[in-house]
């Protein structure tokens, strides 16, 4: 299953010549399939709660070594959560972000990039903040009386554009 991507197309005609132009505002300019949470095995949660300055995305990457293989999630309003279950007791890498209140060019204004090990049964909390020139991310295991415990060993980088891809060398 892919998730959907909204084309918008200008027509512009001079001189009896027509140029097309595409934009595609989305924080994607190709197709990714869509992420599909885990039904057996071991298995976590997390809740990525939103309070960026548009609505946010999750990308997951099958291979967390190189971040290749992104899926998408379904997008996050602003000031909203989405509880997303995922595979537990091996490395697991996410991004997270959201979009630009005033759009293209700079249409992702801030992502979040994350590896780390989620452990079976557990429930963690992701949460995106903005701050100047950016945007900063939290992501905290759920203790079982509320509160929240940093996880060790959590490797994070913050991007202002969406320029970590699986073909960068984040995860590598």
């Amino acid at each position: 299953m892919y998730q959907k991507i909204e084309f918008y197309v200008l027509v512009v005609r001079k001189s009896g010549c027509t140029l097309l132009l595409s934009l595609i505002l989305s924080s994607c300019a190709i197709l990714h399939p869509k992420y599909e949470e885990p039904t057996a095995g071991p298995i976590a949660e997390i809740k990525f709660m939103n309070h960026g300055t548009g609505v946010s995305t999750v990308e997951f990457f099958k291979e967390q070594e190189s971040c290749s293989g992104r899926e998408m999630s379904e997008t996050i309003d602003r000031d909203n959560s989405k509880i997303l279950k995922i595979k537990a007791d091996s490395p697991i890498s996410f991004s997270f972000g959201y979009n630009v209140t005033g759009g293209y060019p700079r249409f992702m204004y801030c992502r979040v990039y994350v590896t780390f090990n989620p452990e079976s049964d557990k429930v963690y909390y992701a949460e995106i903040h903005p701050v100047a020139r950016g945007c900063v991310l939290g992501v905290y295991e759920t203790q079982t009386d509320g509160s929240l415990k940093n996880i060790p060993n959590i490797k994070k980088r913050t991007a202002n554009t969406n320029v970590w891809t699986e073909y960068s060398s984040f995860c590598k």
